[in-house]
């Protein structure tokens, strides 16, 4: 199982990282690609070196991609290789989630015409169908309305993933510390 989480300048620092941890502690590989290049900067400023670029990733034989949301939206939207990965993946019927204002993205991918999803407060009507909620799970696409979701939004990929006991375990240990 192998998950691309691609990154660009603006990218939300805590998204990533919740999303990248709960996944790797599940024992899913996790490639970070950047857009366009490997050394991209979070919208706090946190520097990050991907895995690398995203024109380097091969999601003709990834299981999933997961966009988090940040001040990167512009820059992922024009990425012609991106828009392309997406539509690959939800025709494969691979594991698509999006964080915050990242669920546009599969909206102009045209990911959600069929479909109900959540995004950030505001936002809603870039969807065709926006749902009120946290985190939206309509078949192989999950997404996560805000920074604090992103959480649950990973421990739902782990479990479609078919990881439901490393699910259950990273779930309780989020509730014995507190999340």
């Amino acid at each position: 199982m192998r998950i691309i989480i691609p990154l660009a300048d603006g990218f939300d620092e805590f998204q990533a990282s919740a999303v990248f941890s709960i996944l790797r502690k599940a024992r899913i590989d996790v490639v970070t690609a950047g857009v366009p290049a490997t050394i991209v900067r979070g919208r706090h400023g946190m520097k990050l070196i991907a895995d690398k670029q995203l024109d380097e990733a091969d999601y003709k034989t990834a299981d999933g991609m997961v966009l988090v949301g940040g001040d990167s939206n512009e820059s992922l939207e024009r990425s012609e290789k991106l828009k392309q990965a997406i539509i690959e993946l939800d025709g494969r019927k691979k594991i698509i989630g999006a964080v915050e204002n990242a669920p546009y993205l599969l909206a102009r991918a045209g990911v959600l015409d069929d479909r109900v999803a959540t995004i950030a407060a505001g936002m809603e009507k870039h969807l065709a169908r926006p749902r009120t909620g946290r985190v939206i799970v309509d078949g192989h696409v999950v997404t996560a309305a805000g920074t604090p979701d992103s959480v649950e939004l990973a421990i739902r990929i782990v479990e479609m993933a078919g990881k439901k006991a490393a699910a259950s375990d990273i779930r309780k240990e989020f509730e014995r510390h507190g999340s």
